[in-house]
């Protein structure tokens, strides 16, 4: 996690005072619990959870955010809000995304830093298209389902983003906003 750190001061070096970041990390295992192992929990967990964490630690730094304040996004997902089979590891990383941001959210209120989630559903992503390989026909007809308004496109999540981080998210701190084609609706 001290890389991250020096990323971020790297990245203020060359650009000046940060408005902001969007946390978009994320690595998936489908695994049942009876085969999960520590190793590979902590795994999830270290890039999905704390790498965020690091980073909005980084962020509060008066050397490093811009003097007004500012916006952290992490992305989570859909299934930090409900369950799915052999999903624990992820559920439990993206789930935890939604703590930290209530947290920091209050914590972080003071010097006008907001922050907030984003829960997407099925997104067409490289990490989409790895677990889609996996699925026939009828799987994939069965997700798709699953989600009324179609799959995702990474716009969509990047349009959500962006509007949390302008001006038009200036009163929202604390919240995860799902994005997920319908998929929760069901």
């Amino acid at each position: 996690m001290e890389e991250i750190e020096t990323l971020v001061k790297n990245a203020v070096a060359g650009a000046g005072p940060l408005s902001g970041f969007v946390h978009c990390a994320g690595i998936q295992a489908v695994m049942p619990a009876r085969v999960l192992t520590v190793a590979a929990w902590r795994e999830i967990f270290a890039v999905n959870t704390e790498s965020g964490l690091a980073v909005a630690k980084s962020f509060s730094s008066k050397r490093v955010r811009a003097d007004n304040g500012g916006s952290i996004v992490f992305i989570s997902s859909v299934m930090g809000l409900v369950g799915s089979p052999a999903a624990t590891a992820y559920s439990m990383s993206k789930s935890a995304l939604h703590g930290v941001a209530r947290s920091l959210a209050l914590e972080f209120a003071a010097s006008r830093i907001r922050v907030n989630c984003i829960a997407p559903g099925f997104v067409k992503t490289p990490m989409f298209e790895r677990g889609e390989r996996l699925w026939d026909d009828a799987q994939r007809a069965a997700v798709e389902a699953q989600h009324p308004l179609g799959f995702g496109s990474p716009d969509d999540i990047a349009n959500a983003a962006a509007f949390l981080c302008a001006d038009t998210g200036r009163w929202i701190t604390g919240t995860v906003m799902v994005v997920d084609g319908g998929y929760l609706a069901q």
